[in-house]
């Protein structure tokens, strides 16, 4: 992570917190800014991309925002910043104290909220655990990837051209096949980058 671009957000952050500075614009663009800086560090994408990211199904109707989720999971630090890191309300605060406060909180609870959802991996990540996944036959990829909430695309098991092509919930596409002998291959057609 890099640590001096969340500090120089965070300070921005708690000035714009500060008894008579108060800015909401300010303090709203920020915080974005801070989510989309930790989404690109987290999943090795531009913070342009992460910005324009989404979580969920849009089977299931259950689509929003990949930075208004990590967003939403960082307001009880942003909406209680004098008990959570004693930011003080009627006077002005020691930046150098509070920032590296602010930021390691604001960090340890965007990481937990990835950390419960494993099924938001960067494209390496996804790449290794692939890779697990296709050591096994065919059958066993669909109800592995289930399990990180990927949805099926498309598929057949009719040899010689069976094959299996499911999208995560951020949008990468795979599609695995078997190997002639023994475990599959796979292919990231669409990963977050692309």
């Amino acid at each position: 992570m890099d640590n001096d671009k969340f500090l120089s957000l965070g300070k921005t952050y708690l000035q714009s917190n500060a008894h008579g500075r108060w800015d909401g614009s300010i303090k709203a663009g920020t915080h974005r800014m801070l989510c989309e800086l930790f989404i690109s560090e987290r999943l090795g994408v531009s913070t342009d991309r992460a910005a324009s990211l989404y979580f969920g199904s849009l089977l299931n109707h259950d689509r929003d925002s990949l930075v208004s989720r990590v967003r939403r999971a960082t307001t009880d630090l942003t909406d209680n910043l004098d008990k959570e890191i004693g930011f003080p309300l009627e006077k002005a605060p020691n930046y150098n104290k509070l920032t590296p406060l602010f930021v390691a909180k604001f960090l340890s609870l965007t990481s937990d909220w990835f950390d419960d959802n494993p099924s938001l991996m960067s494209d390496d990540l996804l790449t290794t655990t692939l890779k697990e996944i296709t050591r096994n036959h065919l059958g066993m990829a669909m109800p592995a990837l289930e399990s990180y909430d990927f949805e099926f695309v498309d598929g057949t098991q009719e040899k010689p051209d069976a094959f299996l092509t499911m999208k995560s919930k951020l949008g990468q596409v795979v599609t695995i096949k078997p190997n002639q002998f023994f475990g599959c291959r796979f292919t990231l057609d669409k990963g977050l980058n692309k």
